[in-house]
């Protein structure tokens, strides 16, 4: 399995989803800590979502979309 490589710059302005609900824009990408952590923003919250295989469902360039699992005092 092939694995593709992404830069930060490709993941910024993404529209993040979660249970196929739209949760804001990606603005940011923190490396910090072992993990990057994604910054999705709405009008109301932000959310830090860790960057690991548990809490991103799907990365779509193609589409300009993420899925993303949030989870309670994410």
């Amino acid at each position: 399995q092939r694995q593709m490589c992404i830069r930060d710059s490709d993941l910024i302005g993404l529209k993040a989803y979660s249970n196929g609900e739209y949760i804001g824009d990606l603005v940011e990408v923190l490396s910090v800590y072992s993990n990057d952590v994604y910054v999705i923003k709405n009008d109301e919250k932000e959310f830090m979502i860790p960057a690991v295989k548990e809490f991103i469902k799907k990365i779509d360039l193609e589409n300009g979309l993420i899925d993303v699992v949030i989870i309670e005092g994410m």
